[in-house]
């Protein structure tokens, strides 16, 4: 399996490959989530090397960024 192609954010030019996972869907914006499903999404997507976890405080409430690293 071959890298992901690197984009650099903002002014400091954070290093971030150019595929993430997307969290809103584990904040409830879309309708209350359940925990344990959340859970093994990124789990599972940590096991697979995504590096990248999108927890913007535009994808609803703090609730996606509570879990920190494994």
């Amino acid at each position: 399996m071959s890298a992901l192609p690197t984009r650099y954010l903002g002014a400091a030019r954070l290093a971030v490959p150019a595929v993430g996972l997307g969290c809103m869907s584990l904040s409830g914006m879309y309708g209350t989530p359940e925990e344990s499903v959340s859970l093994r999404v990124l789990d599972r997507a940590l096991e697979l090397g995504c590096t990248f976890l999108d927890t913007s405080d535009q994808r609803g409430t703090a609730r996606t960024s509570a879990r920190g690293p494994p």
